[in-house]
């Protein structure tokens, strides 16, 4: 499921409720649904992110790990 990194959005501040209708949590209004996003209890995958919020990286060993970046607009 690594593959899935790379489409997590992270940038929440550009997201319209119009477009997340779709998506979103049965009676969970857009707010919550953001708040929900800003604390890493849900996540949004997308097929190309605006800004994703995971870029894969290698330490000094080579091991691949995915950092969140910071300085994200995540609201």
């Amino acid at each position: 499921m690594a593959y899935e990194f790379a489409q997590v959005e992270g940038d929440f501040m550009s997201l319209r409720e119009s477009d997340l209708k779709s998506v979103l949590p049965n009676r969970m209004l857009f707010q919550a649904f953001l708040e929900q996003l800003r604390t890493g209890h849900q996540v949004l995958l997308t097929d190309v992110p605006s800004i994703p919020l995971l870029i894969q990286d290698r330490d000094e060993w080579g091991n691949l790990y995915w950092p969140i970046l910071a300085g994200q607009s995540c609201g």
